[in-house]
């Protein structure tokens, strides 16, 4: 549902109305406000000469105008890299859904997020959910890179019930972006995306996760060196 909108979308719709956005005017909460005073001194991205896992894809900027616009000036965190393939999430592409909205089989589960904002992460997985988070003191993350984790909603779940952790704390994608193997190898020498390695305040920035902005201050902060 959410591709089937995109891709009805132009690159322009794409972007969220300020109205409706979380702009600078509205603070960021939990964990990704003091991740983002915390390291906002430490904010930094260089270009990478491949992709490896943990790792920024930033689309060329002449890419996905027609088809797959969800992919325009996408800035996509790649998740895992290897030889059966790679995947990672969109980060810059929040839906005009809540969490409270989703129909799952783990409904129960959700309604602990029901406020909690929704991003298209991919194409690929009609099903799948990846969370995303700065907390490395709940059980159960996997480290993508240092000061990034994800999560699987039992896990998030169970930390918000315990106490232990804030909904807020948790970044929701549904589904995400997938290369067969050796594919996004051939895309990055093609030029489609720009592989770029950047800190975690750049990274978890939730002043920038609300549409093309990231894609900018990304490419701002490493000097333009893409362009």
């Amino acid at each position: 549902r959410l591709v089937a909108n995109s891709r009805a979308a132009s690159p322009a719709a794409a972007e969220p109305a300020s109205s409706s956005s979380s702009s600078s005017s509205s603070a960021p909460e939990g964990a990704w406000a003091t991740t983002r005073s915390g390291f906002n001194q430490l904010e930094w991205a260089h270009e990478l000469s491949k992709p490896e896992a943990g790792c920024l894809l930033l689309a060329h900027p002449y890419m996905f105008r027609e088809r797959q616009t969800y992919f325009y000036q996408a800035v996509i965190l790649l998740l895992d890299h290897g030889p059966d393939g790679s995947y990672g999430i969109i980060l810059n592409r929040p839906t005009q859904y809540k969490v409270s909205q989703i129909k799952s089989t783990v409904h129960e589960l959700l309604s602990l997020f029901s406020d909690n904002r929704l991003f298209m992460g991919g194409d690929c997985g009609d099903t799948a959910m990846v969370l995303l988070t700065p907390r490395d003191d709940v059980d159960g993350v996997t480290q993508v890179t240092e000061g990034v984790y994800h999560h699987n909603v039992h896990g998030a779940a169970a930390a918000v019930a315990a106490g232990t952790a804030d909904p807020s704390d948790f970044r929701f994608f549904a589904q995400y972006a997938g290369w067969a193997p050796g594919q996004l190898e051939e895309e990055c020498k093609s030029g489609v995306w720009f592989c770029t390695a950047a800190s975690p305040a750049l990274t978890l920035n939730a002043e920038l996760s609300n549409g093309r902005a990231m894609w900018h201050a990304v490419l701002q902060v490493m000097g333009g060196e893409c362009c």
